[in-house]
């Protein structure tokens, strides 16, 4: 006996005795697709639901622990289905069929399935924030979004927005002992605790210096030294020299066991820019191992403070040679590239000198406005570049 398409149901036969069985038994079924839940034990396995399991429930909770991402193989039919994930592990599950589009569904999650018996898709609740019709993109890594009266779109380069920028700095310290006298003189560092962007180089070990992109710092430093009653002092020098925001300290009175730390106001500096810290007492006195410190914190970048397109990770990295080109996407697709250079406003033909050398390449276009004509690049070779053209008029 026949049946329906997807679901399997059996048609009612014309000449058939007590149609009201098979009737009966298709409204159940019908009613069973829609509403009944079972639960399929995964097994720590990928699965494949039989037609019973798939198409006479409307809700298929998995159950078990896996210990890897598992996938559920639906029988190749449409449907629509819920698929719960109640899998120890706190793993994802995806749903599809043998091939095409799948589904993921997060641990806890239930997601509607719709298939078409080769792709799945989720519906509502596994559709990305950016799919609704209130949300503008597109989105970076770590974008705030801020409803404007109509929509919601990236915050931008607020306050907000350098908050969430990842952390840069530097902390170094003197692993060995370290002994002044009355003159300031600037602390050698041996090692750094750990340095984001290079700021600390042994071959300069005295300085913290400012690496490109960065706008605005502040700096911290701790120090303690033992060897009889004196008079202490440190300052935190920009350049060699004082600077508006530095930090220093200075005890007047005697002291046998000196320990202390002091910081600097946030302050604008250029690449190239370096602190040190310089120390000095009345008489000659010691810095234990451990116990010079000095840090640098990144509290500004250029990229937050005036954000432009090469600062993005995804980007070309200069504009150099660029003159005239397009962005596209590159060819794994997961950034934006400069692709060939094109003169759309040109008043003659191009010539055999607008070549590699001036940033042509094969596929370049070239509008003649005046001769009314398009040429397209053929061979950009230097000094003897072919274009081809076509008339507009």
């Amino acid at each position: 006996m026949s049946g329906t398409t997807n679901l399997g149901i059996p048609f009612i036969q014309a000449a058939q005795n007590q149609k009201e069985i098979t009737a009966n038994a298709a409204f159940e079924a019908l009613d069973a697709s829609a509403n009944a839940a079972i639960a399929v034990a995964m097994g720590d396995a990928n699965i494949t639901l039989t037609d019973a399991q798939a198409l006479r429930a409307g809700l298929v909770t998995l159950t078990g622990s896996n210990t890897a991402v598992r996938k559920v193989t639906l029988p190749s039919k449409a449907r629509r289905l819920a698929i719960q994930n109640s899998t120890g592990g706190a793993l994802d599950i995806t749903v599809g069929y043998a091939t095409g589009a799948s589904v993921t569904v997060g641990n806890g999650a239930i997601v509607l399935v719709q298939g078409n018996g080769t792709n799945c898709y989720g519906v509502g609740g596994a559709a990305a924030l950016g799919d609704l019709a209130d949300v503008v993109g597109p989105f970076l890594n770590g974008d705030l979004l801020q409803f404007d009266g109509a929509a919601w779109r990236p915050l931008g380069t607020g306050i907000l927005s350098r908050v969430m920028l990842p952390f840069k700095g530097a902390l170094v310290r003197r692993a060995t002992t370290l002994s002044i006298t009355t003159t300031p003189t600037a602390v050698p560092f041996t090692d750094a605790t750990y340095d984001t962007d290079g700021f600390w180089s042994g071959a300069v070990p005295t300085r913290l210096t400012v690496p490109a992109g960065v706008t605005k710092v502040r700096l911290w430093a701790r120090l303690r030294w033992t060897g009889g009653a004196a008079n202490h002092g440190a300052r935190i020098y920009k350049n060699g020299a004082a600077f508006v925001g530095q930090g220093d300290f200075k005890a007047a009175s005697g002291y046998t066991d000196a320990d202390y730390s002091f910081g600097s106001a946030v302050v604008a500096v250029t690449a190239g820019d370096y602190f040190e810290l310089q120390p000095y007492a009345s008489a000659t006195r010691t810095g234990g191992a451990n116990d010079l410190q000095f840090a640098i914190e990144v509290v500004e970048t250029a990229d937050a403070a005036n954000p432009t397109l090469l600062a993005l990770t995804d980007t070309p990295a200069s504009y150099v040679g660029a003159a005239g080109k397009l962005l596209q996407v590159n060819g794994a697709a997961t950034g934006v590239e400069f692709g060939p250079r094109h003169n759309l406003i040109a008043s003659a033909a191009p010539t055999g000198a607008d070549d590699s050398a001036v940033g042509y390449s094969v596929g370049s276009q070239w509008l003649d406005t005046v001769g009314d004509k398009i040429w397209f690049c053929i061979d950009a070779s230097a000094g003897a570049a072919v274009w081809k053209g076509v008339t507009i008029a």
